[in-house]
């Protein structure tokens, strides 16, 4: 016989919580104000934890964060408590807080418990790892059914997000329209919308998906619209679509209104490689160091030096950088010398590229990179032999 799987194991209750207009939630909350200042001991600690409830099932974020530590301060020991910590690290969450988020969400109190999972692999998701959050994100979105309406929103949007990384199409298209039905507003259906198009995108109707995405880049949502526009760009530059040009000059647009999270990342990943692909060999070699300098934990990031390494060796040691005129060659060298293989093929770029700087007359320059290849680089034969090529090389110059 197949075991029973076990329920679900929530925390959160707002369903009592949620009100449909903004003169319904004022009326609220100053009810609860109310009750507040006229409780005393445990029933005014229960109160203030109502309105903790009532701010982040309407996703008042900041609200909710300033309850809360009111309440941690008369009573400190509620941090041992489940839902304190969801509610806290919920909202860190939805403030983008990610960091925050996270170390309220991996508390102790939260393990074992599905809801707590939830919202774990929600931040997860958050960091640019969908793909390692979409299984507990499918298995527990059953949750969002029942948050209120703003939090069902963007919580039911995610996991049907997830639902398309893992190619549950049908789980997907059923969330994507519930979504809808709430009758979202433009910022909050551009979130849908984005989802939608990678669906569509997923079941290879590229001309949907990307309509789909021109119309979220029109609407107001600063992060919908730059996530829209750099899928559209992506599928675009794979299939061959737009030309590299045109891409870099859009991304290099988007780059300047969006910073700062798994976006930015894969935005300096898809520029950089254009910009190499492109022969924008300083630009790209930048932009790559940027996007594994400022996000040092992925796992990406093995690549993209892979491939910088590849470039700069095609560039130094197979003669790609003649087409470069040779001040420019040393300048890229220099600041992207730690890209010189080890071993006998570094030795060999580096003497081909004093090579082709005596070639031009940039004495100076070739005896700079020999002095420090003695110094740091080559021992025994090989260092005798840069030695006599140094030396040689001061003669041409004059400095007998």
């Amino acid at each position: 016989k197949l075991a029973k799987k076990k329920p679900l194991t929530n925390i959160l209750e707002l369903e009592e919580w949620e009100v449909e207009s903004l003169d319904e939630f004022n009326t609220r909350r100053q009810e609860l104000l109310a009750e507040i200042a006229s409780g005393t001991g445990k029933q005014r600690i229960s109160k203030r934890y109502n309105l903790a409830r009532f701010y982040f099932a309407n996703r008042f974020a900041v609200e909710t964060l300033g309850v809360l530590a009111e309440l941690k301060r008369e009573k400190p020991d509620v941090e041992n408590d489940p839902e304190f910590r969801l509610i806290r690290g919920g909202a860190s969450y939805i403030m983008h807080r990610l960091s925050d988020a996270a170390a309220d969400l991996t508390h102790d109190s939260l393990d074992g418990l599905d809801e707590g999972n939830f919202w774990r692999a929600a931040v997860v998701a958050n960091t640019g790892d969908l793909l390692a959050a979409a299984p507990a994100l499918t298995r527990a979105g059953v949750f969002t059914k029942n948050y209120p309406k703003p939090l069902q929103l963007q919580m039911g949007t995610l996991v049907a997000d997830a639902a398309v990384e893992l190619g549950e199409t049908s789980i997907a298209k059923s969330y994507i329209k519930a979504m809808k039905k709430l009758k979202p507003n433009d910022a909050q259906l551009a979130e849908v919308e984005f989802v939608e198009g990678r669906l569509l995108n997923f079941k290879e109707d590229v001309d949907g998906a990307i309509s789909i995405w021109e119309a979220v880049e029109k609407k107001p949502n600063n992060r919908m619209r730059a996530r829209a526009t750099l899928a559209r760009i992506q599928v675009l530059v794979e299939l061959k679509r737009i030309e590299p040009k045109t891409a870099i000059q859009e991304l290099e647009n988007l780059r300047f209104s969006w910073r700062g999270d798994f976006l930015e990342y894969r935005l300096l990943r898809l520029l950089g490689n254009l910009y190499l692909d492109e022969g924008f060999y300083r630009k790209g070699f930048k932009t790559l160091k940027q996007a594994t300098t400022r996000f040092r934990n992925k796992e990406e990031n093995e690549k993209l030096v892979k491939k910088m390494k590849s470039v700069f060796s095609a560039l130094y040691l197979r003669n790609g950088a003649d087409d470069m005129p040779a001040v420019k060659a040393i300048a890229v060298f220099e600041e992207f010398k730690e890209l010189t293989p080890s071993g006998q093929k570094g030795d060999e770029m580096i003497r081909k590229l004093a090579d082709r700087l005596v070639d031009v007359d940039l004495l100076e320059q070739a005896a700079a990179i020999l002095e420090n290849q003695i110094e740091v680089r080559v021992k025994g034969l090989l260092k005798s032999e840069v030695g006599a090529r140094l030396a040689t090389i001061y003669l041409l110059s004059r400095q007998y």
